[in-house]
């Protein structure tokens, strides 16, 4: 079972002597409060055969939004750990079931969430920032922005996919540069040559040119200026809703 998710707080959280009396949800949540968050408790499930034990959802908010996080917490709710998808039990097929259930449930909570973010984020962008390339299907609805780099060879194998992406959508591709000037330069030439592109075909051959790994940066082009990917890398990068390359964002799906 592997499940990654935003920690909000200490691994383990411990109760004070003011929570007696209160409900589990009263109790997990005044422990909860600590990470100084707003604490909500959404839903709690017992476990089968540990002493009441429970896997609990938990939406932490503040300012910025709301995110979900999966606990298991005592029966009284006087103490919580972060789960953790290492997880043993006699009754592991009951409690598995129970388990993917809850962090299924929070999975969908937090990916629409962070998908509401990245489109606002990328609604943000002027046109000028994508390179935009039509689908086949001239009635395709979905568009699949990519966040790329030339010198990634993740990136290397998600441009191999992109006769096949643009079957049934739109890309949008977002160039940006990883370390080095040279990265720097190398993308920002992708940039110009596309710039002169007039037709799909042209794009596509520029693309698969400067992305392969023989690719050589012409002596001439080495101190061009490199401002507008490094404006590309800032504005992805610094929402923080983005940390690495090639990132996918599908909307219309």
């Amino acid at each position: 079972m592997h499940h990654k998710i935003l920690i909000y707080c200490l691994l383990t959280l411990v109760c004070g002597a003011q929570l007696f009396g209160a409900s589990f949800e009263e109790n997990l949540a005044q422990i909860l409060s600590q990470t100084g968050h707003k604490v909500k408790i959404i839903a709690s499930k017992p476990l089968v055969g540990m002493n009441d034990m429970r896997i609990v959802n938990v939406e932490f908010s503040n300012a910025t939004g709301a995110q979900r996080t999966p606990f298991l917490a005592t029966a009284d709710g006087k103490g919580a750990v972060i789960f953790n998808a290492l997880f043993f039990s006699a009754n592991k097929e009951q409690n598995e079931a129970i388990i993917e259930s809850m962090l299924s449930e929070i999975d969908a909570f937090n990916q629409s969430k962070k998908n509401a973010l990245l489109n606002a984020l990328f609604e943000s962008f002027p046109s000028e920032r994508f390179v935009e390339i039509p689908s086949k299907n001239k009635n395709a609805t979905q568009t699949t922005i990519i966040v790329s780099s030339p010198d990634c060879p993740y990136c290397r194998e998600e441009l191999a996919k992109l006769d096949k992406r643009l079957a049934t959508s739109n890309v949008k591709m977002v160039i940006v540069p990883l370390n080095g000037q040279e990265s720097y330069v190398r993308a920002q030439i992708l940039i110009n040559e596309l710039q002169k592109a007039n037709t799909t075909a042209r794009k596509i051959e520029i693309l698969k040119k400067i992305y392969a790994p023989s690719y050589q940066i012409p002596e001439k082009q080495k101190t061009i200026d490199t401002s507008f990917v490094a404006q590309n890398a800032e504005m992805v990068f610094k929402s923080g809703l983005i940390r690495s390359v090639p990132y996918i964002h599908i909307v219309g799906q």
